[in-house]
């Protein structure tokens, strides 16, 4: 089946998908923890039509039901899947160790004001710590589609030099 064939053409299908439009996660397995998390975003909707939007746009009662349906039927629910993004964290732990060491490094014993007014010495410094956790980062997870597999530093890329 064509994704783009099961609602309006305008509509991304990735973007407003079951787990999103029932608000439930897609690592719930469990039959009774996923019909009670559509039965609350069902109240939600009830309550005030406005509370539950994705991009702006309200889910309606009907996309809710839709939603279920699609969730408690195992095929539908594969497909589903492959729909949405799964949920990744982001491997900050080594940004965290290096600040820490950098504030460790940088405190002042005494509290008098530092001489120094121009920091931009320390650019190269916080390039290179940029540079060394994009080198010792993992990669993306492999889940992800295309867009979010292209790391891009905030200092810019290596061409920029």
């Amino acid at each position: 089946m064509n994704i783009w064939r099961r609602g309006i053409l305008m509509r991304n299908p990735y973007i407003r998908t079951a787990f999103r439009v029932a608000r439930v996660p897609r690592e719930a397995l469990r039959r009774t923890t996923i019909i009670q998390l559509i039965s609350e975003t069902r109240r939600i909707i009830q309550a005030s039509p406005e509370a539950h939007t994705i991009m702006g746009e309200p889910v309606t009662g009907a996309e809710n039901n839709q939603a279920e349906k699609i969730l408690l039927d195992p095929r539908k629910r594969i497909l589903e899947e492959l729909l949405h993004h799964a949920g990744e964290a982001v491997p900050l732990e080594q940004v965290r160790k290096l600040a820490g060491r950098i504030v460790s490094e940088m405190t002042v014993e005494e509290a008098e004001e530092l001489p120094v007014t121009n920091l931009r010495g320390l650019e190269s410094w916080a390039r290179k710590i940029v540079e060394k956790f994009l080198e010792d980062n993992p990669g993306p997870d492999p889940s992800f589609g295309s867009l979010e597999t292209g790391i891009i530093p905030p200092f810019g890329t290596r061409e920029d030099e």
